[in-house]
């Protein structure tokens, strides 16, 4: 169980349905939800995008039904949607029956996959703003109700470079949290489960998960995946005004432990002719980069450098 982080998940899905400028109506199902919750009453009228402030600030559940009717057309619906993005992302071990998180039969996932669904969020401009707003104001359309929300992610203050964050608590999940962080262009995103319970659990969550990105803060640097020099095979080039094509490839960088990347393997595949005309930018091949035990790091085009006339 996961609890309300189930909601980066949601969150995420809205913004992508582009349907947060639109009015939705709460029906009798999300008003029942039951607390954490707004109070949304049944009739109730809200600008999606505005719903999505107390869902990620202060875990409305009524919010999350209201969303997940809106997108999905029923809560069921959206969770077909939820299960198919959480699969595209690559979340190998998770199933979601609710938008809001709140505990029943077959709703679960795991903290890496949880931790692939943050860092698909905190990709998105609009998600990493909401996310970083302290007290939001929602307002029904017709103007005659209103709430004031507050974010519950305490980190997003005491801790430097926090973008984003999801607190959550069930009787089965315990205390649990979801954060990312950046500092000097690396982005790091951490998932606690199972904390705990009580003011206990409360504070454990957070230690958790700032010792986890102090770890990886301070283990984890941004560094070349190419050590050294790869020599490429000649490709040859028929008809052209030369027989063979210049190549490049870029040497991208990624977070890694020092001397990691010593242990990297590369297998070039590379079609070796071609006939002229040949463009510059042309991809010829791709460099596979392994870890050492065989998992895969990189995938890094090769292409032409000068055109080939």
């Amino acid at each position: 169980a996961v609890a309300s982080t189930t909601k980066v998940l949601t969150a995420l899905i809205v913004l992508e349905s582009g349907q947060t400028d639109q009015e939705a109506t709460v029906s009798a199902r999300a008003a029942a939800a039951p607390k954490v919750h707004l109070g949304l009453k049944s009739g109730e009228r809200y600008r999606g995008g505005d719903l999505l402030y107390p869902l990620l600030l202060e875990s409305s559940n009524d919010a999350a039904v209201v969303l997940a009717e809106q997108v999905g057309g029923s809560v069921e619906n959206f969770a077909a949607k939820m299960n198919a993005k959480a699969k595209a992302l690559g979340a190998k071990d998770s199933y979601f029956v609710t938008p809001n998180g709140l505990d029943q039969d077959g709703n679960h996932a795991t903290a890496e996959d949880m931790a692939r669904i943050l860092a698909a969020a905190v990709k998105r401009e609009d998600f990493c703003q909401i996310a970083q707003t302290e007290n939001f104001t929602l307002t029904q359309t017709n103007g005659t109700r209103q709430f004031s929300v507050q974010n519950k992610n305490r980190l997003l203050t005491s801790y430097e470079g926090m973008i984003a964050g999801k607190t959550g608590y069930t009787g089965l999940a315990g205390q649990c949290f979801v954060g990312a962080a950046q500092r000097g262009g690396r982005r790091l995103v951490v998932a606690v489960l199972g904390c705990g319970y009580g003011k206990a659990g409360q504070e454990q969550k957070w230690k958790d998960a700032q010792a986890l990105l102090d770890y990886g803060f301070e283990t984890f640097s941004l560094q070349p995946v190419i050590q050294k020099r790869i020599d490429l095979p000649l490709v040859v080039v028929k008809k052209g005004q030369q027989s063979f094509a210049e190549l490049m490839y870029e040497n991208p960088t990624i977070l890694m432990k020092p001397g990691e990347a010593a242990a990297f393997t590369y297998d070039i595949e590379l079609q070796r002719e071609w006939t002229a005309p040949l463009p510059a930018g042309t991809t010829v091949g791709i460099i596979h980069v392994k870890d050492e035990s065989g998992q895969p790091v990189s995938v890094i085009p090769i292409y032409t450098s000068r055109a080939v006339p």
